[in-house]
């Protein structure tokens, strides 16, 4: 613990604001104590983008990173760093939140012809080119199927035309056989 007698001085007298005799007086107070906004932490919640690095866009809970794009362009869901905003971190503005997001979801694949299955949200979604949209909830949608909830990416299984022989194959059978019904 540091108490004021300790470090006030002459450069620190002038900046402070407090007078000696109030110390005297107050031998035991500490500076947190006098001034408390001083040490007060500033938590800061939403999308950080770096200034050293154009790669890196961060989601942070508490001043946390939770999820997002480290500095060697790498979607990671679980980050581990901390907000500092005196350093390198600075709140970044929904375009480039949608910007980074649809990089990263061209990167991973999402386009026209896919199924997607959303694990907890709405289920099955057919891709359609409809563009992408980046609400104000911080989803990301391709056409009408969300691909990007608090983290989170939709899986994609790619749709394939199944021939006849697989089928027989898969029933352990011969295509002729098979008795096929639309």
């Amino acid at each position: 613990m540091i108490y004021l007698d300790e470090v006030l001085n002459n450069e620190t007298q002038n900046t402070m604001k407090i007078k000696k005799t109030f110390v005297k007086e107050n031998p035991d107070l500490t500076l947190k104590e006098i001034y408390p906004e001083l040490f007060e932490v500033k938590k800061f919640t939403g999308w950080a983008k770096s200034k050293k690095s154009s790669k890196v866009m961060l989601y942070y809970e508490d001043s946390d990173a939770k999820y997002g794009i480290n500095y060697l362009g790498t979607w990671k869901e679980k980050a581990y760093a901390e907000f500092n905003d005196e350093q390198n971190d600075i709140p970044a503005t929904p375009k480039e939140v949608e910007t980074a997001l649809i990089e990263e979801a061209k990167r991973r694949g999402y386009k026209q012809c896919y199924s997607v299955v959303i694990s907890d949200w709405a289920g099955k979604c057919e891709l359609n080119n409809n563009g992408y949209d980046f609400d104000e909830k911080g989803h990301l949608w391709l056409g009408d199927c969300r691909i990007f909830v608090d983290g989170v990416w939709a899986n994609i299984f790619p749709q394939k035309e199944v021939t006849k022989q697989e089928i027989a194959q898969a029933f352990n059978t011969t295509v002729d056989l098979l008795k096929i019904i639309d």
